[in-house]
């Protein structure tokens, strides 16, 4: 949106006083222009930072009539142009954090390495949504404490989901334990069970996520925001599509 310098007693977008025509026209007799100065200047209303060399000159005696002189013109055209929009997060920003995750009794179960973060694209499925609801529309440098629920962490337990498998598909050299954590191979990748029970040659394996039904404690501090790239994004959707597993702390996979 451009606007007209205002004459008059209208108030300008430079100042408490007003531009005479006179300090904008060009006399009569005159060979030149006033430097940097057209018949017709017009200038953005948004800001100075569209503001072009060629006009410089014209536009100190604009702000020289505002009251505005010398080296803080300068200032004021230097901030404009290395003025930084600051990202917030949103569908398919890339997301880096630093987390402790931790359970209703207290134990902490999972966190980020110091000086790691965890990097994620938002709003792919890479992470439970309990977790990107509390994030949303933040930028770098936020920090929160928050509670998940099951329901938008891991999930409620589904009983269909627990398998009896032969002791003989397990290596003769580990001793099977409740709680233990393995990896079953199927033709779209690999996909954790826990052990839940075992009777003698028999093994109970639950397919449900070792979270599950459980309330999720989260301190978190957003490090990072910005806009993903294509490869980015091809690879954080494709990732849970292809092998059934996200990876990191705190996947929804």
């Amino acid at each position: 949106m451009e606007r007209d310098i205002q004459t008059g007693g209208t108030s300008q977008p430079f100042g408490p006083k007003s531009v005479s025509k006179k300090a904008l026209r060009q006399p009569k007799d005159a060979a030149e222009p006033h430097p940097g100065v057209t018949k017709r200047t017009r200038i953005r209303s948004i800001g100075v930072d569209s503001f072009k060399p060629s006009l410089h000159s014209g536009l100190s005696m604009v702000f020289s009539s505002a009251g505005i002189r010398g080296k803080s013109i300068s200032i004021i055209y230097r901030q404009l142009l290395e003025r930084k929009t600051v990202l917030k997060i949103q569908d398919k920003s890339f997301v880096a954090i630093e987390y402790t995750l931790s359970l209703e009794s207290g134990d902490e179960v999972d966190q980020s390495e110091p000086g790691k973060p965890l990097g994620f694209v938002f709003n792919t499925g890479q992470m439970i949504s309990g977790l990107e609801k509390q994030i949303e529309g933040k930028e770098a440098g936020f920090e929160t404490k928050f509670v998940v629920e099951p329901e938008d962490g891991y999930g409620v337990a589904q009983p269909d989901l627990l398998r009896k498998t032969e002791r003989k598909n397990f290596p003769d050299d580990i001793e099977l334990k409740p709680g233990m954590v393995f990896q079953a191979e199927n033709p779209q990748g690999n996909v954790p069970f826990t052990i839940k029970s075992i009777e003698d040659d028999t093994v109970v394996i639950d397919f449900n996520h070792p979270l599950c039904g459980e309330k999720l404690h989260f301190d978190l501090k957003v490090v990072e925001v910005r806009q993903a790239t294509e490869e980015e994004i091809h690879a954080a959707t494709s990732q849970c599509e292809q092998s059934g597993s996200c990876g990191g702390g705190c996947c929804s996979c």
